[in-house]
C-alpha cells in the first residue's frame, strides 16, 4: 500500500509493505518479526548494505490479526526465485546474484558485534551455525543450507542463498554469448582508464563486466581467476618455494560453447616442482549434457579446493577454514576446523609489524605466475590426438587427470574429432630467474610481458 504524507502543501508518497508472520513451517532463519525489525535497523545503522527501512513492528496480534511490521517497499521482481528458473531472465539473474554477493562483501566490512551485540542472532534454531567470524558464519550457514534445503517449506532469501551456493561451491561457466557487432562500453565507465595497457578496442562481448575474464586480451580464464587461490595452498604444502618449477605443460580448450570467449573452460596444467609436482584442473562445464542443473564435477569430494596427496592418503580442503585427512581407503582420519579469517591475519600482521612469508607480495606473485606460465604453454600449443596427449602426460597423477578430463568432455557431448584438445608446448624453465629455457624459449619468454599502451608503460 502507499502512504501519502502532506507537508506544506507538498505530498510525498511512501510505498510500504505490511509484512505479517511467515507460514508456520521450517525456515532457514528465525523469522520472528521483532527480530527481523531489529536486524534490519542494525544493518542500516552499521553497514552500507541497502536494506529497506523498517518503520515499526507490532507484536500484539490483536492489532493486525498477527504480529506484523511495516517496511519500505522496494521496486523489483516480486518472485525473485524465478530468476534462476526461467532462461529468458538469465541476464537479470546474473545481475541480481552479483548484487547480492557485493552486499555480502559490504557486510564483511561491518563490525559483527555491532549487529549482534546481545547475541540475539547467534544460532536461534540451534543449527550449528558458527558465529566466531563472518567467514565461519557464512560457511556454516551454507553448509547447513546445502544439507537441509529439501526440508525447507519456506525460504526467506532464495536469491541470496542461490547466488552464494553457486559462487562459493561451484564454478559453472556457461556461454557468454556472441554479439552480432562490436558494442560501446557503458557510459558510466571511463573506458580509456578501464582498458589500461590494452588498446581501447570496441567491446566484443554481451556483458561488459566480469565476462572479460574469458577473453584473453583482458583475462586469463579460471586458471588465472580462481587458480592462484588454490595454487597458493599447493606452494605452501611444498614449503613455499621461492622460485618457479623446472617445467610446465598444459592441455585443454574451450568446449561446447560457440561464444565470444577464447580462453579454456576445461584445462589441465602440470607444474614440475620437486619433490612433488602440482596438478591443476579447470572445470567450467557441468557434469553432463552441458546442463548446469546437473551440478559440477568433483574429485574426492572437492569441487573448488585442494587435494594434497601423500603415501598414506590425502588432505582435502575447500574454500572454508577447515580441512580433513583421509587414508588410502578414503576413510576420514582427522578433521581440522581452521582458525583465523584472512581479515584477522591481515589485522594481526599490521598490529605486530610482522608478516608471514606465505602472506607476502612475493608469494602472491609466484602463485599468480604459475597460472600465467600454464596459460603460456597452452597458448603455444596446437590440436592433438589422444595418443599425443597420453604421451605428453606420463606422470601417473597427470595421466589420471587426463582420463577424468576425457570422460568429462564425453559426458558433455564433446567430440574430440570436431573439437580437438589443444596440447600446450612442453616448456622448461630456470625457476630462480623466472625465464623459459630450451625448446620454445624465445616464443615463451616473449609472452612473459605483454604489450603496454603509451601512458600505461611499466618501468622496472
Amino acid at each position: 500500500f502507499d502512504a501519502i504524507v502532506e507537508r506544506d502543501n507538498v505530498k510525498t508518497v511512501y510505498p510500504l509493505i505490511l509484512r505479517q508472520d511467515t507460514p508456520k513451517a521450517a525456515a532457514i532463519m528465525l523469522t520472528d518479526r521483532e527480530n527481523e525489525h531489529i536486524i534490519i535497523n542494525r544493518v542500516r545503522e552499521h553497514t552500507t548494505v541497502p536494506v529497506p527501512r523498517s518503520y515499526f513492528v507490532e507484536m500484539d496480534a490483536t492489532v493486525f490479526g498477527e504480529p506484523a511490521m511495516i517496511i519500505e517497499r522496494l521496486i523489483g521482481n516480486s518472485q525473485p526465485v524465478t530468476l534462476f528458473q526461467r532462461p529468458e531472465l538469465q541476464e537479470e539473474a546474473k545481475n541480481t546474484a552479483k548484487h547480492y554477493c557485493e552486499q555480502l562483501a559490504a557486510l564483511h566490512l561491518s563490525r559483527q558485534e555491532a549487529l549482534n551485540s546481545d547475541n540475539r542472532f547467534n544460532d536461534p534454531r540451534n543449527l550449528g551455525i558458527n558465529v566466531s567470524s563472518w567467514d565461519s558464519y557464512i560457511d556454516s550457514s551454507i553448509e547447513n543450507y546445502i544439507s537441509e534445503y529439501p526440508k525447507f517449506a519456506y525460504d526467506p532469501f532464495p536469491i541470496y542463498y542461490d547466488a552464494i551456493l553457486h559462487l562459493r561451491r561451484n564454478k559453472p561457466r556457461p556461454s557468454i554469448g556472441k554479439v552480432d557487432a562490436p558494442k560501446k562500453a557503458p557510459e558510466e565507465v571511463d573506458y580509456d582508464l578501464w582498458s589500461g595497457p590494452r588498446e581501447t578496442a570496441p567491446v566484443k562481448r554481451r556483458q561488459f563486466h566480469y565476462d572479460w575474464h574469458w577473453q584473453s586480451t583482458y583475462g586469463n580464464g579460471d586458471l588465472g581467476n580462481q587458480g592462484p587461490h588454490q595454487l597458493d595452498v599447493c606452494r605452501w604444502a611444498l614449503g613455499d618455494p621461492k622460485e618457479l618449477p623446472s617445467s610446465v605443460i598444459s592441455c585443454g580448450g574451450r568446449f561446447a560453447h560457440d561464444d565470444d570467449g577464447d580462453v579454456a573452460n576445461t584445462q589441465i596444467v602440470f607444474l614440475g616442482y620437486e619433490p612433488a609436482p602440482i596438478l591443476f584442473e579447470v572445470r567450467g562445464l557441468p557434469k553432463k549434457g552441458v546442463d548446469y542443473k546437473s551440478g559440477m564435477d568433483d574429485f574426492k569430494g572437492q569441487q573448488i579446493g585442494n587435494l594434497i596427496e601423500y603415501e598414506g592418503g590425502w588432505l582435502a580442503g575447500g574454500h572454508g577454514a577447515g580441512c580433513a585427512i583421509f587414508d588410502t581407503a578414503g576413510k576420514k582420519v582427522k578433521e581440522f576446523k581452521g582458525g583465523r579469517s584472512h581479515f584477522q591475519s591481515w589485522v594481526d600482521a599490521i598490529r605486530s609489524g610482522k608478516q608471514e612469508p606465505i602472506h607476502s607480495a612475493e608469494s602472491g606473485h609466484l602463485s599468480s605466475a604459475l597460472a600465467h606460465i600454464g596459460n603460456i604453454s597452452w597458448d603455444l600449443g596446437q590440436a592433438a590426438a589422444a595418443a599425443e596427449l597420453k604421451d605428453a602426460f606420463p606422470h601417473p597423477a597427470a595421466a589420471d587427470a587426463l582420463d577424468r578430463m576425457n570422460a568429462h568432455l564425453a559426458a558433455n557431448g564433446v567430440d574430440p574429432a570436431k573439437q580437438p584438445v589443444r596440447l600446450g608446448a612442453a616448456l622448461t624453465m630456470d625457476g630462480s630467474k623466472e625465464t623459459f629455457t630450451g625448446t620454445h624459449a624465445d616464443k615463451a619468454n616473449a609472452l612473459l610481458k605483454g604489450s603496454y599502451r603509451k601512458g600505461f608503460e611499466i618501468t622496472v
